[in-house]
């Protein structure tokens, strides 16, 4: 597979070429456990050292992205993975959870609390801040073709919101953090989503070759795959940075193509 001018984070692990030309490796995570009880400092600790300590790895994975900055069943208290990052120095692609909702003022006040108690230590760890994550995928064709159930948001939302960070953060140590938005790389070439192309610093993707079920979505074919996506991604980028935010392949599962 080609990463180049970019970013990439995959769900198993992630990486981005920031502005300044560095290269970031992590994972994502979530802020709940597969039995979606919460996860608190001792088990993004758990991840993250795990992480940065993982044998014959491409690089030290030091990094992690996140989906939302409100601790598991809290309103608005802050993510305790802000914790785990300071104490273990893991840089952090932040995200802000914009589906289903007509506010992100919880989130934003979480964030204010975690920059407020850890000032620097935390604000010098944020490499950039994601409004939202496939919202405009949900809201798509396909996406409501997956899932007719799936709540998502529309670009209108998106820009709006990401309007609102940037003015409620303006006079923060985050002003120059980049902002952008995850999707999708079929959203990203949905051209009624030029809007918020417009509105961020930079595009994140979410490449998974397994899900080209009408495709030849074999392993061996996948770098094909995600070429390809990521080429229609570029082009519709409009010379925007694109950091790969999510990918991966399955060994196991009901998600596992039949042709492997």
């Amino acid at each position: 597979m080609r990463v180049s001018t970019t970013s990439v984070l995959t769900a198993g692990a992630f990486a981005t070429l920031a502005s300044a030309g560095e290269n970031y490796l992590g994972f994502n995570s979530g802020a709940t456990k597969t039995d979606n009880s919460a996860k608190f400092k001792a088990d993004f600790l758990a991840e993250f050292n795990t992480a940065q300590n993982l044998k014959g790895a491409p690089g030290k994975f030091d990094a992690v992205r996140l989906y939302t900055n409100i601790q598991a069943y809290s309103t608005s208290d802050p993510i305790q993975a802000f914790d785990a990052a300071v104490e273990t120095k893991t840089k952090i692609l932040l995200g802000l959870w914009t589906s289903g909702t007509d506010s992100i003022d919880n989130e934003m006040a979480a964030l204010k609390s975690g920059l407020q108690k850890f000032g620097k230590d935390l604000s010098d760890l944020i490499i950039g801040v994601s409004i939202g994550s496939e919202d405009l995928y949900r809201v798509s064709v396909t996406g409501l073709k997956n899932d007719p159930t799936g709540v998502g948001a529309g670009p209108d939302v998106i820009t709006k919101f990401i309007k609102e960070f940037k003015s409620e953060f303006a006079d923060s140590d985050i002003a120059s953090v980049p902002i952008g938005h995850v999707d999708t790389w079929d959203a990203w070439t949905n051209g009624t989503n030029k809007a918020v192309i417009d509105a961020v610093d930079w595009i994140g993707v979410d490449e998974y070759p397994y899900y080209e079920d009408g495709k030849d979505n074999t392993i061996k074919n996948s770098g094909t795959l995600f070429d390809a996506a990521y080429d229609a991604t570029i082009a519709a980028a409009g010379g925007k940075p694109v950091w790969v935010t999510e990918t991966g392949y399955p060994y196991t599962g009901s998600w596992l193509p039949p042709s492997l």
